[in-house]
């Protein structure tokens, strides 16, 4: 099992990423900042942040969570 975090996990294409993770039985934390995702699209059974990824503070959640392996999805529209 890995801990994996999937940016842009509250959307689309992320929050079906993190599904499949965790029908794979690895540690999932999604992070995201909602601008166009929805927590309602998360799954059950992963984590959950609240955070830009352009924030300077995205490393310490990463560290704290043991992050080994990142699944971008993360990006805006325009």
């Amino acid at each position: 099992m890995s801990k994996i975090v999937v940016s842009g996990g509250a959307g689309f294409i992320g929050s079906h990423i993190v599904e499949d993770l965790l029908s794979r039985k690895h540690e999932v934390l999604v992070v995201d900042n909602l601008s166009t995702g929805s927590r309602q699209n998360l799954p059950s059974g992963c984590s959950f942040e609240e955070i830009d990824i352009r924030s300077k503070d995205l490393g310490v959640v990463l560290e704290k969570f043991g992050c080994e392996l990142l699944v971008h999805t993360a990006a805006q529209i325009s």
